[in-house]
């Protein structure tokens, strides 16, 4: 029998109580790995500017895309107020990191941290899986080709799934007025012409950042191919290895919402935990997510020893495996309870 279902804030009230204070204030050490990270791209685009062999090309590329991914790992931190919290400069650092990937800071705040974290795997999370009610001819193709289920065809682009995922949440705010949406977006936020207007001008940040990598890079198709579009390509590949596992393993849920019951973690060898800024720890971070990851395997280590019997971490061969098996479309939570949200938790998932 499962056990009953727990909000988020008992678990943050009886945890909160065994972690020393430091935990809770902004690690702003990562910036160095902003720099070390972009460092890497800036040296890469110059490489193959000047590159006389073809043989060295793929490789860059492949590199640079892997610094484009951890970036990403980084800037959810900072989008999480984890890393630094003083304005501008948390924005400028946000524009700059989702404008490699041609996103909006504004929509990922939107679509994240205040829809995903307030309610995971509820009818109202936009990364949920798609209901059964919900099938149309673009649904299926989509969820065909980029979500991994046991009806995955073929033509299976998962490794894609980040992407395909920012895409078309970026259409729903761009191109969709009012609380319309292509059929492809599970959830949409509600956008005022403010919040349309900032995604607007953040999306036209990103395209000017990539007319500035062609540029930088010889000014040519094919070097623009090695040092924009294949590194952000990798990156996406790089993120969607672990988004993928975040929560389609787990039920839809009415609520209150237990993050232990709509979340898997992933265990991975520790080198790549630390490369990766412990991604793997995603339970971890829907209890504390304005903790700096750094502190994530403290709470792993508490979740093992209190809630043994709800945490679920697995190692990614296993989560792959569970996720091939997986059905592609769920049904909808029989009901809903209405609880109250703690003030603080609704902070936290704003920031």
């Amino acid at each position: 029998m499962s056990p009953m279902p727990r909000p988020q804030r008992e678990y943050v009230r009886e945890i909160r109580q065994q972690l020393p204070a430091e935990t809770f204030r902004p690690r702003p050490q990562k910036l160095w790995m902003v720099l070390a990270h972009s460092l890497v791209l800036v040296a890469g685009i110059l490489v193959i500017r000047n590159a006389t062999s073809m043989w060295v090309l793929p490789i860059v590329s492949l590199i640079m895309g892997h610094s484009m991914g951890c970036l990403g790992f980084i800037v959810h931190d900072i989008s999480h107020n984890a890393v630094v919290t003083r304005q501008p400069f948390k924005y400028l650092l946000e524009l700059y990191v989702w404008g490699v990937v041609v996103t909006s800071p504004h929509m990922w705040h939107r679509v994240h941290n205040q829809s995903h974290h307030r309610m995971p795997n509820s009818l109202t999370d936009p990364d949920r899986r798609y209901l059964t009610r919900e099938k149309t001819l673009a649904v299926r193709w989509y969820d065909r080709v980029f979500v991994p289920s046991r009806a995955s065809g073929v033509l299976n682009l998962t490794c894609l799934a980040f992407l395909a995922y920012i895409t078309r949440n970026m259409t729903a705010a761009l191109l969709f007025p009012g609380k319309r949406k292509p059929s492809i977006a599970t959830y949409k936020p509600d956008y005022t012409w403010r919040d349309q207007l900032r995604i607007h001008f953040e999306f036209g940040i990103g395209i000017a950042f990539h007319v500035g990598i062609f540029f930088a890079a010889g000014a040519t198709l094919i070097h623009y191919l090695w040092a924009g579009l294949l590194p952000a390509i990798v990156g996406s590949m790089v993120l969607s290895a672990y988004t993928i596992t975040n929560h389609l393993l787990n039920p839809l849920m009415p609520e209150p919402i237990d993050p232990l019951m709509t979340t898997h973690s992933l265990r991975v060898p520790r080198f790549v935990d630390w490369l990766h800024h412990h991604f793997s720890h995603h339970t971890e971070h829907h209890l504390f997510p304005n903790m700096s990851s750094d502190y994530y395997p403290l709470i792993r280590r508490i979740l093992n020893e209190r809630y043994a019997d709800r945490f679920q971490c697995v190692t990614y061969g296993e989560a792959l495996r569970l996720l091939w098996q997986s059905e592609p479309f769920m049904e909808p939570p029989a009901e809903t309870i209405t609880v109250d949200v703690a003030p603080a938790a609704l902070a936290a998932s704003e920031s």
